[in-house]
């Protein structure tokens, strides 16, 4: 979130900073965590994993993100 945030008002769109949303906060569960958006204002999707040690050898979705990303409507902003 901090990342994104400070990404956008680095390029002069707070604007676009104010709208990135992290739905796990609010108890959202849409198939990502986080909404944000490119520098020319394009929204796209963020899933957020975390890992322990040097390699990361698998990723686990849910049935619910694995959803999101495939669906032909998202997949392209996922």
């Amino acid at each position: 979130m901090r990342y994104e945030r400070e990404r956008l008002i680095n390029l002069g769109r707070n604007d676009l900073a104010d709208r990135v949303r992290w739905h796990g906060q609010k108890q959202e569960f849409v198939g990502w965590d986080i909404n944000s958006f490119d520098d020319a204002g394009k929204e796209f999707f963020i899933e957020v994993k975390a890992s322990v040690g040097k390699t990361i050898s698998c990723v686990n979705l849910t049935v619910n993100e694995w959803g999101a990303a495939c669906d032909s409507a998202r997949r392209e902003r996922y």
